[in-house]
């Protein structure tokens, strides 16, 4: 039998607003359900690494700055990771972080030029990452790697079929962008509470997430309402150690995927001592989720 099937890099972001009732909030999108990996999950936007995204544009963060931020040595793949994040979340939920050489944001007309172009560069359901980047180049933008906080990583499961290792990176919506559904990938974009969400999860409402997804929620729950202050507490605590979980058959419940702080996770010890360095990062009190009908609910 071959062993597991290699990672793919990638990058997700969330993006996070105060809501009408000064609640923060974050955008979650519904993947098509005929989406080869999660349809019908809700997500944040996100996607993998291309090969354009080594050579794009960008401004704000060195090479340097963005390996250590990510916590890795490799220049090159660092910065395509911070780029692919934020080009996966234009092409997903239409909102473009980046600025002019002298520092200017897209106007809404320059906005509105571009998207239209992109949809027009559509093949089927792709856009190219090489089309996205000379669009941008020859409107006068470059995408703002500064505006992204990187704060986990996470790496499927050894036993699925398709394998993704991908950071994950907050920042806040540019003041006069909207959020809107690419009508490809994703079907419905919202802007929810890590609560509103986590509780149609849990009571089987429309809203399924993926345990990375319901984690991160469960996370951004405990810093705060404010979203500056989520943003910041999110890069205080740094990328920290990677979330690799470990689905198992049976766990007396069922199916269940187990986290690195379960005892029962084959890394527990090595995760102990890796998140000694990482005392202030609020992590939620999960260990494992558990196959309840027809999704994976949490249990601590």
């Amino acid at each position: 039998m071959s062993g597991p099937q290699p990672p793919t890099f990638a990058a997700t972001v969330v993006l996070l607003r105060e809501g009408p009732t000064g609640a923060c909030e974050s955008l979650v999108m519904r993947r098509h359900q005929a989406s080869s990996f999660m349809g019908g999950a809700t997500v944040f936007p996100g996607g993998k690494l291309d090969p354009a995204d080594f050579d794009a544009p960008a401004q704000g963060r060195s090479d340097r700055e963005c390996a250590n931020l990510l916590g890795i040595d490799d220049l090159q793949l660092a910065r395509a990771a911070f780029v692919s994040g934020l080009r996966e979340l234009d092409e997903e939920a239409l909102v473009l972080l980046a600025r002019t050489a002298d520092g200017r944001w897209p106007t809404a007309d320059q906005l509105t030029e571009i998207h239209s172009e992109l949809r027009s560069l559509h093949r089927g359901h792709r856009l190219e990452a090489a089309d996205h980047h000379r669009v941008l180049t020859a409107a006068g933008l470059t995408l703002a790697l500064d505006l992204l906080v990187p704060f986990a990583r996470w790496l499927t499961p050894a036993a699925e079929p398709v394998r993704f290792d991908a950071w994950f990176f907050a920042a806040l919506l540019p003041k006069g962008q909207h959020a809107q559904t690419d009508g490809h990938e994703s079907t419905e974009v919202q802007w929810l509470t890590p609560a509103d969400a986590m509780a149609s999860h849990a009571c089987n409402g429309p809203i399924l997430l993926p345990p990375p997804t319901w984690h991160t929620l469960a996370r951004l729950g405990g810093l705060g309402t404010r979203p500056q202050d989520v943003l910041r507490q999110l890069g205080d605590g740094g990328v920290g150690p990677r979330y690799e979980p470990f689905r198992i058959a049976e766990s007396g419940q069922g199916p269940a995927v187990l986290l690195p702080s379960d005892p029962q996770h084959p890394q527990a010890e090595a995760w102990r001592e890796a998140v000694r360095v990482h005392r202030e990062r609020h992590e939620p009190d999960v260990q494992r989720f558990v196959w309840r009908d027809g999704r994976m609910q949490p249990q601590g």
